[in-house]
């Protein structure tokens, strides 16, 4: 009993030198980009846009360096290198917005609004290199992994004024008709998505400091709306690119500043 009773006590402690727990800060980027093809894909809202997100991260030693005295092992990699399994968690709330002109002279106006709210959980396995036999804490790390991400929230509001032109060029414009529609589209999506991520991190004692990158392949287009959408297609900003480019993606990255509090 007491040998039962010791092991269970020993299990935290050994878990606290196996993990390791971070609070981060991060520039949290999402792109939408229409694509199709070989086609230059068109990023709604523009590429890189990026918002500040808090997140959770823990590291799980698979195998961690080992340092002897003696020249022959200082030498060998394995020694000065470990591996180690990463999961993190991203909250962020993005918001894009697009405005486009017809090709009149006196161009019909129009604008586009989305907001997307993500939960994303990437899962990395990482490669270190112990740059100092002094000091293990002192790292530089790569890794691979999978980014399981959770479509909170979506929303698309979408406006256009089309002016009413007369078939004489001398008279012009003689009027306009003002159209709009918006609608929460969480579920005209995917709601559920997987990237492929890589990262580059260095750690030092309980600095963390990472940049991280990924994209998807899965089309996240909002089709269910675009049939009772209010604003007409030709000059629905979103709904027009999707009809040219026929598929929606996110990607983007995150590059975060990290503490280790354990």
């Amino acid at each position: 009993m007491n040998k039962i009773f010791f092991l269970l006590l020993s299990i935290p402690a050994a878990l606290h030198a196996q993990v390791e727990l971070r609070a981060t800060l991060s520039n949290t980027i999402l792109n939408m980009s229409f694509t199709k093809g070989n086609y230059t894909p068109y990023f709604y809202g523009g590429a890189a846009f990026g918002v500040a997100s808090l997140g959770l991260e823990g590291e799980l030693w698979l195998r961690k360096p080992r340092y002897l005295r003696g020249d022959s092992v200082v030498m060998n990699p394995k020694y000065f290198t470990s591996t180690s399994l990463e999961v993190c968690m991203f909250y962020s709330n993005h918001e894009f917005s697009v405005t486009g002109y017809s090709n009149h002279a006196e161009p019909d106006l129009m604008s586009s609004n989305a907001e997307i709210r993500l939960l994303q959980i990437p899962v990395i396995l990482k490669g270190s290199a112990h740059i100092s036999v002094l000091d293990e804490n002192l790292r530089i790390s790569m890794g691979i992994g999978i980014v399981n991400s959770i479509v909170l929230k979506s929303h698309l509001k979408e406006e256009a004024r089309i002016f009413i032109r007369d078939p004489d060029p001398n008279i012009g414009i003689t009027g306009w008709n003002d159209y709009s529609d918006e609608a929460n589209t969480t579920k005209s999506g995917k709601r559920f998505y997987n990237s492929f991520c890589i990262e580059f991190s260095f750690g030092f004692k309980r600095l963390f400091i990472a940049e991280r990158a990924w994209f998807s392949f899965t089309d996240m287009g909002w089709s269910d709306e675009a049939d009772s959408w209010g604003v007409p297609k030709t000059h629905s900003i979103y709904f027009n690119a999707y009809d040219t480019w026929s598929k929606v993606t996110y990607g983007g990255g995150a590059f975060s500043i990290g503490w280790k509090f354990n």
